[in-house]
């Protein structure tokens, strides 16, 4: 049976761990403990439930810095896609691919602007060149 004088720092790993760190009765140093809900040490599972119910503190959720560290890498990614479609997108109108960059789309606004006024027989160059 392991015996604890003192617990704190409750860090939460998944739906049935906790660690925290706990002063043993045998050692002179704090030690990192892993208290599981369906511990078959009986100390195990009362660090898990005192644990949980808030006792040694605030649980804190342990992040998964692995995975955070890939969900940036692929919003960087992301990003440079929007700002390459940003810069020299295309859309699709019928069998058509019209430029959709942001100097495209400038002109595009000031023939919205235009209106009715539209010179006849004018042409937009696709991005195919026809």
């Amino acid at each position: 049976m392991f015996a604890y004088t003192e617990a704190h720092s409750p860090v939460r790993i998944n739906e049935s761990e906790i660690q925290l760190k706990v002063k043993s009765v045998h050692l002179d140093s704090e030690i990192t403990f892993s208290a599981l809900e369906g511990d078959l040490d009986s100390t195990g599972r009362e660090l898990y439930t005192r644990a949980a119910n808030g006792e040694f503190g605030e649980v804190t959720v342990k992040q998964d810095t692995v995975a955070l560290e890939a969900l940036s890498q692929v919003w960087d990614k992301i990003q440079v896609v929007r700002e390459r479609k940003t810069q020299q997108g295309g859309c699709k109108v019928g069998n058509y691919w019209f430029h959709s960059d942001t100097h495209s789309k400038l002109q595009q606004m000031a023939l919205m602007l235009v209106g009715q006024a539209l010179p006849p027989n004018l042409e937009w160059k696709t991005m195919d060149g026809s």
